[in-house]
């Protein structure tokens, strides 16, 4: 969802107004500094240059620079956003709907439509969604066997998310993908998890896992959290995208397919489209998802253990800070040795992402915090951000906590996209307009 600064003949007007000091602003022009007089638009890549706002024969110029025009018109946004951020929290509060059962089609269609999150409690029985009762260590790694999985590893279990540098620079960082058995990632997966490398049956781990964790590929303290969100279960293809009807595509877990609906069949009908893809997730107390939002309509259904969702609406977005970052990921040098955080070269693009811990923020913001305990579902709409960490279900929270969601791609027609996208424009990154290539990222985690 990328999206430029303002425009130039908002920054133009916004230059006449502050630049008149008093005087008749509608006879007032910016021209560049030693350029003819006459009305000219605000370049987008000329931050750097000077411009004057000249007046009728008589009146001095007024000389500014264009990074001061760019803070005066940032200060008008704000005001705004300060204003809609009001009004939004005014009419809406700290309210969100819960119902024990699933909505029907009509009642998740005004739901999808007043756009607030809701969370549904027992919306699944045990034949439509045998993973709620099956789900266990064993039952998963004796379905997958020896199967290669992609895993994220940090050190932190901060996955997708803004990290210093050694060389003191803030870069938005990927984490290393490692491939492993699923025994070998439930062994590595909690400090209160008994099974040990040493311990998996070798007839579970093909040879090449095996021969990796022998290795000792995971080094000490570092996090894994399985957050492909490819469709590792299902894609867009493979549930027939509007039909949801199945083709039977390829996946990481196609074994555990059989636990999984493909669909939510009130969603689907609500919605006229089947899901873009439907996710597996599983991690451990120590993953936390970075504060991001989504294009997607996100049904999201904790298995075991519980997340914790912190929330804020489109119209709180411009509070997080965004802010472009360089690129970089974790790469492991050799097996054994720690991972480092390797830069990306000069011409990637950069990462916008928010600046601000959503856990953190004071008024005006308001976040939601909505915590889904194993067997419920949550709706987080499209465009909301979210800040999500998770407790396992073991003692004191350890242990594994697992989730599957569905994303549905929400309805880019009426004002949905386009008001979520001026939000986008009005409280982005300040020199969001001479970025020659940049790119918003693509989330890996919930």
């Amino acid at each position: 969802m990328d999206a430029d600064g303002g425009g130039p003949e908002e920054d133009n007007g916004a230059v006449k107004r502050r630049g008149h000091l008093g005087r008749r602003p509608r006879r007032l022009a910016l021209v560049p500094v030693g350029a003819k007089s006459g009305c000219c638009h605000l370049p987008h890549s000329r931050l750097s240059h000077h411009y004057t706002c000249t007046a009728p024969p008589g009146h001095h110029e007024i000389t500014l620079s264009c990074k001061k025009l760019a803070d005066i018109s940032r200060m008008r946004a704000e005001s705004v956003l300060l204003q809609i951020t009001q009004d939004y929290q005014e009419l809406n509060g700290s309210h969100y709907e819960t119902l024990d059962g699933p909505p029907s089609p009509v009642q998740f269609s005004r739901i999808v439509h007043i756009s607030r999150p809701a969370l549904f409690r027992g919306c699944f029985t045990a034949s439509q969604f045998p993973a709620l009762q099956h789900w266990n260590d064993g039952y998963i790694c004796d379905k997958m066997q020896g199967r290669p999985i992609s895993v994220a590893v940090t050190p932190d279990g901060r996955a997708d998310a803004l990290v210093s540098g050694t060389d003191a620079k803030t870069y938005f960082v990927e984490p290393y993908s490692q491939q492993m058995a699923a025994r070998e990632f439930f062994a590595a997966l909690s400090s209160v998890r008994t099974v040990s490398i040493e311990e998996i049956p070798s007839s579970h781990l093909q040879e090449s896992a095996l021969q990796s964790s022998r290795q000792g590929q995971l080094h000490t303290g570092e996090v894994c959290y399985l957050q492909s969100q490819n469709g590792n279960l299902y894609s867009g293809q493979s549930t027939g995208g509007s039909t949801a009807e199945a083709l039977d595509e390829p996946s990481e877990f196609m074994p555990l397919r059989g636990d999984v609906p493909k669909h939510i069949e009130w969603a689907t009908d609500a919605l006229g489209r089947g899901p873009d893809a439907v996710n597996l997730w599983i991690g451990d107390e120590r993953s936390v998802t970075s504060v991001h939002s989504d294009p997607y309509e996100n049904l999201y259904t904790v298995v075991r253990g519980s997340k914790t969702f912190v929330l804020l609406p489109p119209t709180e977005g411009w509070l997080l800070r965004e802010q472009r970052y360089p690129h970089a990921t974790y790469t492991r040098p050799s097996p054994g040795s720690p991972l480092e955080l390797i830069p990306s070269p000069a011409n990637h693009p950069t990462v916008r992402w928010a600046s601000v811990d959503p856990t953190r923020l004071s008024a005006p913001a308001a976040p939601l915090r909505i915590t889904v305990n194993a067997g419920e579902t949550l709706y987080l709409p499209s465009g909301w951000w979210h800040h999500v960490s998770q407790r396992g279900d073991g003692p004191d929270g350890k242990g594994v906590c697992i989730a599957v969601n569905w994303w549905y791609d929400m309805e880019m027609r009426g004002m949905g996209w386009v008001w979520m996208s001026l939000l986008r424009r009005l409280g982005g990154p300040s020199d969001e307009s001479v970025e020659p290539g940049s790119e918003d990222a693509d989330s890996g985690s919930d």
